[in-house]
């Protein structure tokens, strides 16, 4: 509320897509360099004796169904929920050992000693990736982890992509490329949603408009950078292995023949209605058979031109349907405000734009660091020339311009308090006139808060003993 203290008391976060959509990438992220180690132990031993683990790696999209959504707010600490990251194992210990029992007892029903050391080869990598499981489950969720996750998912791929070139097997190429371009991809999605979901519920205001809506947003132009990953990973794989295209095109007739499938499974009602709704004509008159067997063909042999007029009408309803959606699109777009806070936003084309242009002029500036560092000297900050400024925001906004003249810009995705930390890092400024700063600030542009004049005065004078210690240290 407005004019109260009361900033620490938040409202509970709305559903979120992106914090429920953060398991399923995380529990990918660990089943890929899973599956990359068991492509490059079948590479490097001769027996198969990891084959039947890696067959069972996309059950563990069972994972999904069992997490759910995930609260990053220090006083709701989240935790991933145990059964989404035991599915990891479970998915490779529960078909995997049934069919490994199977195949290892038909296969090595003469050699004893073969079938106990696969057994048990197996039965220890099963317990080896449900403790992995159980020691993700019980760990916090920052996206921070999300980052070291990737590091250490990265080195795993790497060692199984020398293994299996250093023993010049190149049928496992194809699916391993395939895997780290799908770790790729979901540490992407993992980490963007994280670090917007820790903003989202770390702030609960900083972020205006619908929670879906900005999800969407972001999973789009994840996804658009992903489809580009996976083209360019096809056509690296293809002239590999040339098979890989006829391997592709199985899945995409199936997808096709169930498409096919719905579409007439949805339509059909709809071309009985129109057969009883449209008349027939014949010669402009209504043709009536005397004989029901003449009226039967005579109803087969117009069936193909009704079956056309229906496609032209339904091609023609459809075309219509999607030219209004387009329009009611672009005038919702065209109305759609562009907010003055750019540092608080996820995606902003007008955002994209502008610092589009201050890369090019920082590019083509020509200015040397003595004549920057003596404008900086001349004009250190606005505050000392102008007294009229009365607001809190305003006094940040000063204070970020002039941390980028000394060299630190805030960053788009950085919010106030890491700021406060990158320039204590960096600048030899006052810590306490920095974080008085930078709490007021935090209260008027996140909790609502109000300041009197008083207020506005200290905050003022700490601006001012925090410019000018900077420059008694320089």
């Amino acid at each position: 509320m407005k004019g109260t203290n009361r900033t620490s008391e938040r409202a509970t976060p709305r559903f979120s897509i992106g914090e429920a959509f953060l398991p399923l990438m995380l529990i990918v992220m660990e089943a890929c360099w899973i599956y990359a180690l068991l492509l490059a132990a079948n590479a490097l031993f001769s027996a198969p004796l990891f084959e039947p683990l890696q067959s069972t790696w996309p059950l563990v999209l069972m994972g999904f169904l069992c997490a759910g959504p995930v609260s990053l707010l220090e006083k709701r600490r989240g935790l991933l929920p145990s059964l989404g990251l035991y599915s990891v194992g479970a998915a490779l210990v529960t078909p995997g050992l049934s069919w490994t029992i199977i195949a290892t007892v038909w296969a090595g029903a003469g050699d004893t000693t073969l079938l106990i050391a696969h057994l048990v080869l197996i039965f220890v990598v099963c317990l080896a990736i449900l403790w992995h499981g159980r020691s993700l489950a019980r760990g916090s969720l920052e996206p921070g982890d999300i980052t070291e996750k990737f590091r250490r998912g990265i080195l795993w791929l790497l060692g199984a992509l020398g293994v299996i070139a250093a023993t010049q097997k190149a049928a496992f190429l194809s699916p391993l490329f395939l895997t780290i371009v799908v770790f790729i991809a979901s540490s992407l999605f993992a980490q963007s949603f994280s670090r917007v979901a820790f903003l989202r519920l770390s702030y609960q205001k900083s972020m205006f408009g619908d929670v879906a809506r900005q999800d969407l947003t972001l999973l789009s132009m994840v996804s658009l950078f992903c489809l580009f990953l996976v083209v360019l990973a096809i056509l690296i794989v293809s002239i590999i292995q040339p098979n890989l295209l006829t391997v592709l095109q199985r899945p995409l007739v199936w997808l096709y023949q169930g498409a096919i499938y719905v579409f007439a499974l949805v339509f059909y009602p709809l071309v009985w209605l129109l057969s009883l709704v449209l008349p027939e004509y014949k010669s402009g008159q209504k043709h009536e058979p005397p004989i029901k067997q003449f009226r039967t063909l005579d109803h087969q042999s117009a069936s193909p031109a009704n079956s056309s007029l229906f496609f032209a009408i339904l091609v023609a309803v459809t075309a219509l349907i999607v030219a209004l959606l387009l329009i009611r699109f672009l005038l919702a777009l065209r109305k759609r405000k562009v907010t003055s806070e750019l540092h608080e936003s996820i995606w902003s084309w007008h955002l994209f734009f502008e610092q589009l242009r201050s890369l090019f002029r920082a590019l083509l500036r020509k200015k040397t660091r003595a004549v920057a560092e003596a404008e900086q000297e001349r004009y250190p900050m606005e505050l000392e020339h102008e007294p009229t400024i009365r607001s809190i925001r305003e006094l940040y906004r000063a204070l970020l311009a002039w941390a980028e003249r000394n060299g630190i810009k805030r960053r788009l995705d950085e919010t106030p308090s890491e700021f406060e930390r990158r320039l204590l890092d960096q600048l030899a400024v006052r810590g306490p006139e920095l974080h008085q700063v930078t709490l007021a600030y935090i209260a008027a542009r996140y909790g609502g808060r109000t300041f009197q004049a008083e207020e506005i005065l200290r905050v003022r004078e700490a601006c001012l003993l925090l410019q000018q210690g900077k420059r008694k240290g320089q």
